[in-house]
């Protein structure tokens, strides 16, 4: 598979390839922390807060965001993927760089 695809054009089922390809790519550690996807990446506090605020439907996430374990990153201004990562990293990203 070509990567980086374009996020917001991409399908469901492209979006599945594509990440599966990252993780392959990345021998299974996450592009945000590098760590192993079997691994638990390390707790930050201000986004497990805004986690558990999501959930409770206050706060920046969707409900359920975290019920995917592996994410696929993207620029939000390219829309291009960058790889793999824990949707937990996801979550810090977005909380600590706006991403």
């Amino acid at each position: 598979m070509k990567l980086p695809i374009h996020y917001p054009a991409a399908s469901q089922f492209v979006r599945r390839l594509a990440r599966e390809e990252y993780v392959r790519r990345q021998n299974g550690r996450c592009f945000y922390c590098g760590k192993l996807f079997t691994e638990k990446p390390d707790i930050d506090l201000d986004t497990e807060a805004a986690l558990i605020l999501s959930e409770k439907g206050q706060g920046p996430f969707p409900k359920g965001f975290l019920n995917a374990p592996i994410h696929l990153d993207h620029d939000h201004e390219t829309g291009l993927t960058r790889g793999a990562v824990h949707g937990y990293c996801n979550a810090v990203s977005w909380v600590r760089e706006g991403k």
